[in-house]
């Protein structure tokens, strides 16, 4: 195995310093060979390689890329990983060149972009991924606290959806600054702000969306220029994050009026 083992790569430090990631699972692996990104090392079971036909054929004329087989005795394949149930492959792939300030400011201009604030559950985070790739969402910027999006259980829940969606880490209340002086809508939910349905249609702007427990912080609240609402029925405390963000995506991306 690379200096960089699967093991290592388990540690976001480790990830960070060599620009490394692990993807799991049949279903991730093969969107991961679909995509652009890089895959320096890809391990499996005889039997998922062969079944693999065509996508591994043409990414192994395209690179030079080791493909090894795991033995799929005792569960050799979870041990080496972090999911539980994992009969397939672990690859290491290279991770995506973050954009600058100015490069996310101009698709903003043109472009709905998601801004993070302090999500920290793994999870969550990769379920908003695959949110934003439903909607065709295709940059996120998130504060230095949001979890790592190459966290493993990240990239699970986003199925797949990782190879279609980027993340970039800033200081939001730096780029909301920025934004600001362009004169864009920045939106964001809040408790009392206006119906999400009556919102309209968003071409373009952010999003900023926030824990489930604590919202975005009064700092990035000021520079908010459409609050939004989503309206309760029931009798539920809270939204979890990214339900949040897929409702508030579905009334802003409506096809029609």
């Amino acid at each position: 195995m690379s200096q960089y083992s699967i093991e290592k790569l388990k540690d976001k430090k480790v990830r960070n310093e060599s620009g490394k990631f692990l993807v799991e699972g049949a279903k991730s692996i093969e969107e991961l060979l679909r995509s652009d990104l890089v895959i320096d090392e890809l391990y499996g079971t005889d039997e998922y390689l062969n079944s693999l036909h065509t996508s591994l054929l043409d990414y192994k004329v395209r690179t030079k890329c080791p493909v090894k087989i795991i033995s799929t005795k005792d569960g050799e394949i979870s041990k080496l990983g972090t999911l539980v149930t994992n009969d397939a492959g672990i690859a290491i792939a290279r991770q995506r060149k973050q954009l600058d300030e100015l490069s996310l400011l101009q698709i903003a201009q043109n472009a709905l972009l998601i801004g993070l604030d302090d999500v920290r559950d793994p999870s969550n985070l990769g379920a908003i991924v695959r949110i934003a790739d439903w909607f065709g969402v295709s940059n996120i910027i998130a504060s230095q606290s949001t979890t790592d999006f190459y966290n493993p259980k990240c990239i699970a829940a986003s199925v797949g959806s990782f190879t279609r969606v980027n993340i970039s880490y800033l200081d939001l209340s730096d780029f909301m600054v920025l934004a600001s002086r362009e004169k864009m809508i920045i939106r964001s939910a809040v408790l009392d702000g206006k119906d999400v349905a009556d919102a309209s249609r968003a071409k373009s702007g952010i999003l900023i969306m926030g824990s489930e427990s604590h919202g975005i912080s009064d700092k990035l609240l000021s520079f908010v220029t459409e609050r939004l609402t989503i309206p309760r029925i029931g009798g539920a405390e809270s939204l979890n994050v990214a339900v949040a963000t897929g409702i508030i995506l579905s009334s802003l991306l409506r096809t029609r009026d």
